[in-house]
């Protein structure tokens, strides 16, 4: 049976580059995830997350370490093959890190389906909607405030 372990994370995952990267690319994608922890790290108070930023730091300095030398990175090339799939693409790295882009992307391809299958879908705000007749209805407790 062969299976693979899906909570395992690649060290080109870890840097946000794609295996095929160059030293420059190494480097940089290193540097870049440092800068972002040392500034998570001005804000963070809880020791539980500051232990949780120093073994992440660890991670991207081991993953930098080893990518940057060709004999450690064929080496693990060749013992981590498998995870070369769940590396991120470059592609998909600025639409989806946020967790707000994911939500709206999701939300707008639900909509888009369940209004295909004729679903009837409210707007979720004033900016989506077209049909305003629901505000001309008489609203007791605005009535009884304006009196």
């Amino acid at each position: 049976m062969f299976m693979i372990d899906l909570s395992a994370t690649s060290y080109y995952s870890v840097l946000g580059i794609s295996p095929d990267a160059t030293a420059k690319e190494i480097a940089a994608g290193r540097g870049a995830k440092l800068a972002v922890l040392k500034t998570k790290r001005k804000t963070v108070t809880d020791n539980a997350e500051k232990y949780q930023l120093e073994e992440e730091q660890i991670l991207i300095n081991k993953a930098g370490e080893t990518l940057a030398r060709s004999d450690r990175r064929e080496k693990y090339d060749m013992e981590n093959a498998h995870l070369r799939f769940y590396s991120e693409r470059s592609a998909a790295i600025p639409l989806f890190s946020n967790k707000i882009d994911r939500i709206a992307v999701l939300n707008r391809v639900l909509r888009e389906h369940l209004i295909s299958i004729g679903e009837n879908i409210s707007s979720l705000n004033d900016f989506d909607r077209t049909e305003f007749s629901a505000d001309e209805t008489s609203n007791e407790l605005l009535n009884s405030l304006l009196k």
